[in-house]
């Protein structure tokens, strides 16, 4: 009886371990390299994945979700003022700064 609740709490144990190496051991992606911008007044992340749809490599749903998922965003509301990073390489998108205020 003994014998077995230690191989029971061992196996626990390991199976803990294992939960937590296989969550540690991917590295946070690096938002760096893509475009950062400032929400304007009236933006949401669907009128950006229509503004930015040409130099997107993605569905405009993933486009959304990507925006929410990197960004920490609960739900697909941004707010004026809120910066966002976009899917958008900014070594293939050369004016990074402002790119969601209109004219």
């Amino acid at each position: 009886m003994k014998g077995s609740l230690s191989y029971v709490i061992s196996f626990f144990a390991v199976v803990i371990v294992a939960v937590f190496a296989l969550s540690y051991t991917g590295e946070k992606e690096s938002l760096d390299h893509y475009v950062s911008i400032e929400i304007a007044e009236g933006d949401s992340i669907w009128s950006l994945a229509d503004q930015y749809e040409e130099h997107l490599r993605m569905s405009k749903t993933d486009f959304v979700e990507w925006v929410q998922e990197k960004n920490g965003l609960p739900t697909a509301v941004i707010k004026s003022g809120d910066s966002v990073v976009l899917p958008i390489d900014k070594q293939t998108y050369h004016d990074g700064t402002q790119l969601a205020s209109r004219k």
